[in-house]
């Protein structure tokens, strides 16, 4: 496992920073608020070295250093992410609901990262529509116990929680635009600075650093 680790830290996202820093605060504009005590992976779907983190449980790891965890997507970085992202909110409520972490396993915000990770990195599928898009996820939200549809997903998008979810998630796209995906905050100000993280000793001594701030 830290061999894999090691892997991941060398292929994640460069930033430009003072050498040796292992992260940096965000700029006041583009922090999460009401975020401390977090751990928040800023992702895509289409994104290779999210899926390798996803396959290693970074999230889950740092989970089990006392953080809650959130899994904002940056929906510019993949076909139809802003649809992605819209599931992600109804089953974040699906989960709220049930009091599972985003990380348990059997949780419908993990079982969703699953099938669209698999789906593009193994099964190698591409979505002609809205339809075959959305499929996945249904077949995922039956299996929990929720019949809907597409129109359903999509009206939830517009409540006041699925607004706010989506406002939240929009802002992955600026730390994105600082150090790429995926990228890692803690406290909702302090972005790892990946390129400087060298082992998972490293990562799980600066998250914990950070936690304590």
């Amino acid at each position: 496992m830290k061999k894999i680790f090691f892997a991941l830290i060398a292929s994640f996202a460069l930033s430009s920073t003072v050498f040796g820093a292992k992260y940096k605060e965000l700029p006041d504009n583009i922090q999460f608020q009401n975020a401390h005590g977090s751990v928040i992976e800023i992702f895509s779907y289409g994104c290779i070295h999210c899926y390798n983190h996803h396959k290693a449980h970074t999230l889950a790891n740092a989970k089990k250093l006392g953080a809650s965890v959130e899994v904002w997507q940056v929906e510019q970085m993949a076909p139809f992410g802003a649809d992605f992202t819209k599931i992600l909110a109804f089953a974040g409520a699906i989960d709220t609901k049930n009091e599972a972490a985003i990380t348990d396993e059997g949780s419908v915000t993990k079982s969703i990262m699953d099938a669209y990770f698999e789906a593009t990195f193994v099964l190698r599928a591409s979505f002609k529509s809205a339809d075959e898009f959305y499929a996945p996820a249904l077949a995922i939200f039956e299996k929990a116990g929720h019949i809907v549809s597409i129109n359903d997903i999509q009206n939830y998008s517009q409540s006041d929680a699925g607004k706010a979810y989506l406002a939240r998630s929009a802002q992955g796209l600026e730390v994105a635009k600082i150090v790429g995906t995926p990228a890692f905050v803690v406290n909702g100000k302090y972005v790892l600075e990946n390129s400087q993280i060298k082992s998972e000793e490293d990562f799980t001594n600066i998250v914990k650093e950070l936690l304590a701030k």
